[in-house]
């Protein structure tokens, strides 16, 4: 009875194979139906290998079978777990990327988006089949739809289908035209920045904005300059959001569309009505990035008091920073407490000429408060910055570690939106965000995940990708010896003397 059953689920495995490979081939949008399938197919061929393993065995010895009969019998039952394998695998597979540059992996930020993906994008290629671009095209595309079902591509010769290209409008080879719903969006360079940058803006309904304060010394959006934001201006753009400049003394209030207000490091008074202005959008349920410099005299020490915070006038002095080349007063942060904002990161970040802040105490049934960002535990806050020195006064000075930056959330919810309780970000120190330091490791990605932390953009909250680097492979001296012994002359003796050990055991028998 046994061998019976064993028979039949030999038999209807073995079938099963190929008929899960037949529905594959027609269906291969089924994923689950056909794993679930093979893997019912896989079992029952395993079982009846099992079962008939000892019959199989004294077959093998007797002549007969040695001269082919045995070989076919074998070369069906592998086939079919062949198939079986090929199947899953087909749907159910892993890659791994041994290059230098790590060129087949994407950034964190990168597969984040991906897997966050609301909409189904299409991605129509214009590249020449004959050139280099095609192969890193291909890569590239297939290392995004590798991360999400989402994505979809076909790429197009526009030489040879120049209908399709005349249909899009295409001019000019290496072209990618995304397309997303109602939104349809154009890349001309095969990267993996500009890639996802496009399927950020497509996979967007609306573009958020983020406004950025003007009129009291700030830091200015159209500035190319060191001291200017344009570089976080298109930072932030290609992350998808529309930025602006706002002039309160104008306005009067902030604007209905704002998702996050930027207060980019203000040197002169603030006019208690802008404050008010503000204190009015915080209860609605803004969101605010407050950079706040040492010696500001912006005034808005009493407008944080209300919120919590408790700005100290003081200048950071950090010893570690000579270690990275800088000055004592350019504080380096390079480990940071738990939160969404820095969960993910593990560049330093610097902070030229910072303050520090506290949180008050008597605020906590009100206000939630995570830390972001602490200097080391040598540093300290200086309270004599115009002294011009820099030693620790115990007693005057506030000891390290001290606060740089900190996240805080409003328990209340907004009179709008019971929904969105207020938010924002202290830093006391502009500058980080500034051009000259915005690319300096991980400033770019601290300044930009606390503007999506703030906008609710949780997909964007990651680690930006880094240029990759090209270069010739070199070797050390161990290294050469290994690549050339292992395969050449190590792998190749192995399998010879494995092959004359049963070349001689065959010729014994």
């Amino acid at each position: 009875m046994k061998e019976k059953i064993s028979n039949i689920l030999g038999l209807i495995g073995f079938l099963g194979a190929i008929a899960g490979w037949i529905l594959y081939s027609l269906y291969p949008d089924k994923t689950i139906l056909v794993s679930v399938l093979e893997v019912v197919v896989l079992g029952f061929l395993f079982y009846y290998f099992i079962t008939h393993f000892t019959r199989l065995t004294a077959f093998s010895k007797k002549r007969s079978a040695r001269m082919g009969a045995n070989a076919v019998l074998m070369t069906l039952f592998f086939i079919g777990i062949l198939i079986v394998l090929a199947v899953l695998l087909s749907k159910h597979h892993l890659r791994f990327d041994f290059s230098e540059e790590r060129k087949f992996s994407l950034s964190p930020q990168t597969v984040k988006i991906l897997k966050n993906l609301k909409k189904d994008i299409k991605i129509t290629g214009f590249v020449d089949e004959r050139t280099k671009s095609r192969e890193e095209a291909v890569d590239l595309l297939n290392s995004f739809k590798y991360q999400t079902p989402k994505i979809q591509y076909e790429l197009v010769d526009p030489g040879k289908r120049p209908a399709i290209a005349k249909q899009y409008g295409i001019t000019q080879s290496d072209t990618l035209v995304l397309e997303g719903g109602k939104q349809e969006k154009r890349v001309r360079a095969i990267n993996e920045e500009e890639l996802i940058n496009a399927i950020v803006q497509v996979n967007q309904d609306q573009k958020k904005v983020i406004y950025f304060l003007e009129g009291h010394g700030e830091h200015k959006i159209k500035d190319p300059e060191k001291e200017g934001y344009s570089f976080a201006k298109d930072a932030l753009e290609k992350d998808g959001y529309e930025v602006k400049s706002l002039l309160m003394l104008q306005e009067g209030k902030v604007p209905e569309d704002s998702s996050v207000l930027v207060v980019g490091g203000p040197m002169t008074m603030v006019l208690p009505s802008e404050k008010t202005g503000l204190e009015n959008y915080l209860n609605k349920g803004g969101k605010v990035l407050f950079l706040i410099d040492p010696e500001s005299k912006s005034d808005f020490e009493g407008f944080l008091e209300k919120w919590g915070v408790a700005l100290q006038k003081d200048l950071i002095i950090d010893p570690l920073s000579r270690l990275f080349g800088g000055d004592f007063t350019i504080p380096v942060v390079n480990s940071y407490p738990l939160h969404d904002i820095t969960r993910e990161m593990k560049a330093p970040v610097f902070f030229p000429v910072a303050r520090s802040f506290s949180f008050m105490k008597e605020k906590e049934g009100e206000i939630n408060y995570s830390p972001l960002a602490e200097s080391g535990p040598n540093s300290w806050g200086e309270t004599k910055i115009q002294s011009g020195e820099a030693r620790f006064d115990p007693g005057e000075d506030f000891k390290g570690p001290v606060t740089i930056a900190g996240a805080f959330t409003f328990k209340k919810k907004s009179e709008t939106d019971p929904e969105k309780p207020s938010k924002w970000i202290v830093a006391g120190d502009s500058d980080f965000a500034t051009n000259a330091f915005l690319k300096a490791a991980g400033n770019s990605d601290l300044f930009l995940n606390m503007v999506s932390w703030l906008a609710e953009e949780k997909g964007l909250i990651s680690v930006r990708s880094t240029p990759s680097k090209t270069g010739p492979l070199f070797l050390t001296s161990t290294q050469g010896k290994l690549f050339f012994f292992v395969p050449i002359l190590i792998v190749p003796g192995l399998v010879l003397i494995i092959g004359i050990t049963v070349w001689i055991k065959r010729k014994r028998k």
